[in-house]
């Protein structure tokens, strides 16, 4: 049985779960074409840094801190980063592929757990050259 407040950011996430993994769609789709696999459709990178601003409110508006954080250090990483480069591009989108399945298990009534996405936060930033 979930306490009010996890069943509360539960039903959260639930509602707003499909704008968020929108979201990192489309932060996604601007990283595979900085990277070098061009799509003409695709968002650019200043697309992706608003994209990135608006799941790390959204998340930090649901009480999901450690979610909050891991999108706070993507943007953090998509300000920084300029001239494309592959290895940049795999960490960054290894964070972005984390936080829809991380959402699940939230919504689920899974607890947050902050300390299980150190390690992605840590090589996100330090990806864009930031830690």
């Amino acid at each position: 049985m979930l306490n009010s407040s996890a069943a509360a950011r539960a039903q959260g996430i639930h509602w707003t779960r499909p704008y968020l993994v929108a979201l990192c769609d489309e932060i996604r789709q601007a990283l595979e074409a900085w990277a070098g696999e061009p799509d003409a459709g695709a968002p650019d990178l200043d697309q992706a840094r608003a994209a990135s601003r608006k799941l790390a409110a959204t998340l930090e508006a649901l009480a999901v801190p450690g979610a909050a954080s891991l999108a706070a250090a993507l943007g953090r990483a998509l300000e920084a980063i300029e001239a494309p480069d592959q290895e940049t591009a795999t960490v960054l989108l290894e964070s972005v592929a984390v936080l829809p399945d991380y959402l699940e298990r939230l919504e689920t009534g899974s607890p947050d757990l902050p300390e299980v996405l150190e390690g992605f936060i840590g090589r996100t930033l330090a990806a864009a050259g930031l830690e």
